[in-house]
């Protein structure tokens, strides 16, 4: 749902890079799913270290520092995730980004309410650390 969402917005023209995140194995399939979409390969970032939403942030923060041509960047994922995310963004000045929700799936209610502990969990840890190496 978030490749559909991203690749949605490459091919409208509304983004002209789209980056993937994940165990190296994850970036791999990612990116050659978005290659079939008709994603051109150079437009394609990957980020075999962005393990967990907290380093894909800290990942994508690098990359702004090193690209002036990078005017804002767009964050796809799970509705749950998308405060995590925006405290993240802030939390490393990253500010001028879009939170979009990728379209939800149906899930039962004892995976929601895993997905919504587990997210809390998460967001209570992010709110109170802060990767230094940033």
């Amino acid at each position: 749902m978030r490749l559909q969402k991203a690749e949605i917005l490459y091919a409208s023209g509304r983004v002209k890079r789209i980056i993937v995140s994940g165990r190296i194995a994850e970036v791999f399939v990612m990116r050659n799913y978005l290659e079939k979409c008709g994603v051109r390969q150079d437009a394609i970032l990957q980020d075999p270290m962005g393990e967990n939403t907290s380093a894909t942030v800290a990942n994508v923060k690098r990359w702004l520092k090193n690209d002036a041509s990078v005017n804002g960047v767009v964050f796809i994922s799970q509705r749950y995730h998308i405060a995590r995310i925006r405290l993240l963004a802030w939390k490393h000045h990253i500010t001028h980004a879009v939170f979009l929700a990728a379209e939800p799936k149906r899930i039962s209610g004892d995976q929601a309410a895993i997905f919504v502990f587990r997210e809390s969990l998460a967001y209570i840890k992010d709110f109170f650390t802060f990767r230094k190496d940033v």
